[in-house]
């Protein structure tokens, strides 16, 4: 029985290998774990001295360089080893055999509550626009492209669904947002950018937030009594980034109107000093 252990031992031993989809914690990463994303877009490995065999590399295999998928080939690590260490296996650097040599793949743009995307790419990642983590966050694909992006039902102006006529207000697009991906110090990042320069400004990156209505100016009314005046503003739709779906024939001011406190954060109204 103990020769068989023995030779049992010795066959897992060789069979020891790097996967090519890393999985769990990424070594001397305080705790930190691979994204989800190699899971579903599996990293490019380039000029191996040994062959891929089963999804595995051998231990000792060199790779000249690991690149992200697709779009994101552009973030990739250069002169990995297979190296094994009590049957786990793990890319490293050559020249650091501490430090991992999987590149930080990033994971996409992450969804918002506050807005949706549509008509994305139907070729493109089997047709889905994005994938849900195990954790229940929905990202769209890094270099996913998508037409069309509108506020979700919980912050569309309530007025606008006025009289019971459907006039959903979307965001003015006549080309593509695309999820544009790159990495830093920070590590990997990505932002919803204009794919030409034909797009509208707004592109929800990280400094500029899709508003699906907004406040205007204060601006203030009746007298100064007691060192106090009122003042107020009102919660619009912004008209710069937002169009009726349908047209209308006249304007009405107040389907113009969204609703303090639900669609623009914070009160209508205050006392100031005067």
């Amino acid at each position: 029985m103990k020769s068989v252990a023995i030779i049992s031992s010795f066959v897992a031993a060789a069979q020891a290998g790097c996967k090519i989809v890393p999985t769990g914690d990424i070594p001397n990463g305080n705790g930190a774990k691979f994204p989800e994303i190699l899971s579903r877009q599996v990293l490019g490995f380039h000029h191996c001295d040994a062959p891929l065999v089963n999804d595995e590399f051998a231990e000792g295999t060199n790779c000249g360089k690991i690149s992200c998928y697709g779009p994101s080939n552009h973030i990739f690590e250069v002169n990995a080893v297979c190296t094994c260490n009590d049957g786990a296996c793990n890319w490293m650097k050559q020249e650091n055999p501490e430090q991992s040599a999987v590149p930080d793949c990033p994971a996409g743009c992450l969804g918002s509550e506050v807005y949706t995307l549509s008509r994305c790419r139907k070729n493109y990642m089997e047709g889905d626009d994005g994938y849900m983590t195990n954790s229940g966050e929905h990202y769209y694909w890094p270099g996913q492209r998508c037409k069309k992006v509108q506020c979700t039902d919980l912050r569309k102006p309530k007025h606008a669904m006025k009289n019971g006529n459907v006039k959903f207000w979307k965001l003015i697009a006549k080309s593509f947002f695309e999820c544009v991906c790159s990495v830093d110090d920070n590590g990997s990042n990505c932002v919803w950018s204009e794919l030409t320069n034909d797009a509208v400004s707004v592109a929800f990156n990280d400094d500029i937030e899709l508003e699906c209505a907004e406040w205007t100016s204060w601006s203030e009314f009746g007298t100064c009594e007691g060192g106090k005046k009122k003042r107020s503003r009102s919660c619009r739709v912004n008209e710069s980034s937002y169009e009726l779906k349908s047209a209308q024939s006249s304007s009405d001011e107040t389907e113009m109107e969204a609703v303090p406190g639900h669609d623009c954060a914070g009160s209508g109204e205050e006392i100031v000093d005067c």
